[in-house]
């Protein structure tokens, strides 16, 4: 069984609990990513993501340069180790409906960060991909559940989430066609045969 340690991202950008939020925007434009852990010697303090920043500074109008990391950032944090299974990781991703999870060694220290990226190519069974993508998109809007399963980067993951969870009208979706037409087609072809024969 697989384990975090190696399938996770490493090499994680980490900021201060001192860093601005201006900074950390331009940070997150230049890396193009949507969350930063905030560190202090080594030991995760918690993580600022981008609705961090809209929802407690922008919202409320507060000056991004004095603004700092520690006013915005979600310290309340559920993380992984990097000896967790990646089954254990999906499951805890799937309970608190969480998109990605800080990774620590047994000195508590941030050593990576495992994402549904991550576990699209690190999970042996594909099914829990999916699985894991559906949990965490309940309650989300339509759109807002696709993007998160484009993010994953598996088009088998949307595959299998658009013709099980959706139907016939996400079938027609991603086809283009709707399941009458093409069993209308079927028959089509079948009746012409049929005539052909006679």
């Amino acid at each position: 069984m697989k384990k975090l340690k190696d399938v996770m991202t490493t090499g994680v950008e980490i900021i201060s609990p001192e860093t601005s939020v201006q900074d950390i925007a331009k940070k997150m434009k230049r890396m193009n990513v949507g969350v930063l852990p905030v560190s202090h010697e080594k030991k995760l303090l918690g993580i600022v993501t981008d609705r961090d920043i809209v929802i407690r500074a922008l919202a409320d109008n507060w000056n991004l340069d004095h603004t700092t990391a520690q006013d915005v950032m979600t310290e309340e944090l559920h993380h992984c180790y990097e000896d967790d299974s990646v089954d254990e990781a999906a499951k805890l991703m799937q309970k608190h409906q969480i998109r990605r999870l800080p990774v620590l060694d047994r000195n508590r220290e941030l050593v990576g960060m495992f994402s549904l990226g991550d576990l699209a190519t690190g999970a042996k069974d594909k099914s829990l991909t999916a699985k894991t993508l559906i949990r965490i998109s309940e309650g989300a809007g339509f759109e807002h559940t696709f993007s998160r399963i484009f993010e994953a980067g598996t088009k088998w993951a949307l595959t299998t989430f658009a013709l099980g969870l959706l139907g016939a009208g996400t079938y027609w979706l991603v086809t283009g066609k709707s399941p009458e037409s093409t069993n209308s087609s079927a028959s089509s072809r079948l009746s012409r045969k049929s005539s052909a024969a006679a």
